[in-house]
């Protein structure tokens, strides 16, 4: 079934203004033809579009009101099957060819028709409607009557079916308006999942009824490191701001972000981090740590928290299996997405080694060293996520493979594994780890920190090297690269503490990102990418959103 809206223009539409056509799109389309001539939205009397995406043709033209003023003076809906000349239109038999997140669009001088298999390939066809009036001049030509569009065909796909970005709101914590807007801009670039890392050792940003000093205590602290020398004895000098910090979302900020993120198609992945980065947590309930102490949240950023107060968290506690377990059950009542993120880096080996009950654990369970220990709490966690009916996602870490060669209490000998359909997201590049990983059948989400992580200044992960990832790594066996299913990027915010150094640091490397994530590797171009960022700085620029360099 369809429904026709009929569009009265008015004085909307006077005059004529034509834009010559130049590749555009950000991520670069699978196939894009482009012919002389263009077709003008304000000439349009009839949109007709499938009952299935009426929410995605809601939002489009909620957002070409608001980004081309695109008025109208009436709407009339109908379920009549009229053919209009803009056209919308789910068609299942485009599956095979262009699967559930590709589209068709061809724009002709006298109608647009946009087809896919899905709501979610009609959602990304509107956006690349979208980016096509993004020349430089569009607003211009609109104040004179005209919403021109180049007459092209495209047929899309992507690459990957995961495309991420990852923000830590611990470290720095960042208001619902930040998020909304990394939220719009990631649905513009046709990025699918918001990976949001809420919990560790600088805070605890998620509310949890059963624990409720966690954002009564565990969300503040005193004071924030600016700067830390380190001297030639070893010793360090820091520097503060001397502000307290604190933050968390409220349920009702939950809600409206997922709510806003699920209209853009794009799943939210909340991450609670386990057992380690976890000083917050123990601030607020000191009995979940391996020494019971009184602490303060750390004020210290890096791996200085477990100097100052040397505890992990003390996995061989029934209590704190428990307290995590009542975490897990609150977080997948209020996430309504498949995956929850368990974290499972860095562990300190080295402080559960002082603590008599880690080792009188480890003994009783039989394991060899502090890895097994590690591996058996992750299992344990990952086993408890599916047993709530979700998925858990967890760092490469947990699989220990990336400590060969270190100190043998680093080594994993057990035999036990996370629950087969935990998906595993690696920071580090090791090849010989994510092989190992395939083979076993785990889904993997490629982040190698190398190229992905956007807190790195731009001499140290330039623009193009953001470009120049290949997230299926050649090295890897053909057999198993499609158990590679995306990539994130990710942005951790120790020294990044304002809205505007944010965004320089993500923009303009999330769009590089978006197109490696959804560009085929032979199909990408860096240079046409630059030239392509042009009118997107322009929408940037308008929206108040700082951007990094261009240039690199």
């Amino acid at each position: 079934m369809k429904f026709k809206v009929l569009f009265i223009f008015g004085m909307l539409c006077l005059g004529n203004i034509h834009f010559g056509f130049t590749q555009q799109l950000i991520p670069k389309p699978l196939h894009l033809e482009s012919r002389e001539g263009s077709y003008d939205l304000c000439t349009a009397k009839t949109l007709t579009y499938s009952k299935a995406v009426e929410k995605e043709v809601n939002f489009f033209l909620d957002v070409m009101q608001k980004e081309f003023q695109w008025k109208t003076k009436s709407i009339q809906r109908t379920t009549a099957l009229v053919k209009g000349d803009f056209n919308i239109q789910i068609d299942t038999t485009l599956l095979p060819k262009l699967g559930k997140e590709g589209y068709k669009l061809e724009i002709n001088q006298s109608n647009l028709q946009l087809m896919a298999a899905s709501s979610a390939g009609i959602f990304y066809g509107l956006q690349s409607i979208r980016q096509l009036l993004l020349e430089k001049e569009a607003h211009k030509a609109l104040k004179k009557g005209t919403l021109t569009l180049p007459m092209v065909k495209i047929l899309d796909k992507p690459r990957l079916a995961w495309r991420g970005f990852m923000l830590d709101v611990s470290r720095h914590f960042f208001d619902k308006e930040t998020i909304l807007k990394l939220l719009d801009e990631m649905a513009f670039l046709k990025m699918n999942v918001f990976h949001w890392h809420l919990t560790d050792d600088q805070g605890w940003r998620i509310p949890i009824k059963k624990y409720p000093l966690l954002t009564a205590i565990a969300s503040k602290r005193d004071s924030s490191q600016t700067q830390v020398k380190e001297h030639a004895d070893g010793t360090k000098e820091f520097k503060f701001d001397g502000k307290p910090h604190q933050g968390y979302y409220s349920y009702q900020d939950i809600q409206e972000i997922l709510a806003y993120a699920a209209g853009r198609h794009i799943t939210v992945i909340p991450e609670i981090d386990m057992p380690s980065h976890n000083q917050a947590a123990m601030a607020a309930y000191p009995w979940l740590s391996t020494t019971g102490k009184q602490t303060s949240v750390p004020t210290v950023f890096f791996g200085e928290p477990y100097y100052r107060n040397p505890a992990e968290i003390n996995v061989a506690d029934p209590r704190v299996i428990r307290f995590f377990e009542e975490v897990i059950d609150e977080v997948a009542m209020l996430f309504p997405g498949q995956t929850i993120h368990l974290g499972g880096d860095e562990v300190w080996f080295d402080l559960w080694k002082q603590s008599d009950e880690i080792n009188d654990f480890i003994k009783s369970k039989g394991f060899s060293t502090y890895a097994d220990l590690q591996v058996w709490f992750s299992t344990k966690m990952t086993n408890y996520t599916n047993e709530k009916g979700k998925r858990a996602m967890v760092w490469n870490d947990v699989l220990g493979g990336h400590l060969a060669g270190q100190d043998p209490s680093h080594q994993v000998t057990i035999s036990i594994r996370p629950h087969q359909s935990t998906i595993i997201g690696f920071w580090r590049g090791d090849i010989e780890l994510m092989n190992m990983a395939a083979e076993k059948g785990y889904e993997i989400i490629n982040g190698e920190n190398n190229y992905t992580y956007f807190n790195f200044d731009e001499k140290a992960l330039t623009l193009a090297k953001v470009y120049q990832f290949n997230p299926i790594p050649e090295q890897i066996k053909p057999q198993h690269q499609s158990n590679i299913k995306g990539v994130t990027c990710h942005l951790w915010t120790e020294q990044i503490a304002t809205t505007e150094k944010l965004y320089q640091h993500v923009f303009p490397r999330i769009a590089a990102m978006a197109e490696v994530g959804w560009t085929e590797e032979n199909n990408k171009n860096f240079e046409l990418f630059k030239n392509n960022l042009l009118p997107l700085t322009s929408r940037w620029n308008a929206l108040g959103i700082a951007f990094g360099s261009l240039m690199n």
